[in-house]
């Protein structure tokens, strides 16, 4: 079995839901980030550089929202733009030759 086309719209679907949830997880990832320092640098003296209560809030808001909006948007132009290399490489040199199984009543049957 072959793979001569990846359609370019479903790829770039997949890949911008899964891109998206990369996002939130950075995005929760600053969020605590934001929070710590604002909690711990921003109760110390000697900090003048440190985020205040309201930018660390509005940090972590602002990377629960954007990240995530973000990363599947980029995700999907990117994943939009390989599945278009690929089908322009696939039509020149041949696609990628796969091998898949598929079970029938708990018996492996090789599909060709």
């Amino acid at each position: 079995m072959t793979i001569n086309r990846i359609g370019p719209v479903s790829c770039a679907k997949i890949a911008g839901v899964i891109y998206a949830a990369l996002g939130l997880l950075a995005g929760a990832v600053l969020t605590v980030v934001a929070l710590l320092e604002m909690t711990v640098l921003g109760t110390r003296t000697g900090f003048p550089n440190s985020v205040s209560p309201l930018g660390g809030g509005l940090i972590a808001i602002a990377a629960i929202l954007v990240f995530p909006i973000f990363y599947g948007l980029v995700g999907f132009l990117i994943a939009l733009i390989g599945a278009w290399i690929y089908n322009v490489a696939a039509s020149k040199v041949g696609g990628i030759e796969i091998e898949v199984r598929q079970r029938a009543n708990d018996q492996e049957v090789s599909i060709p």
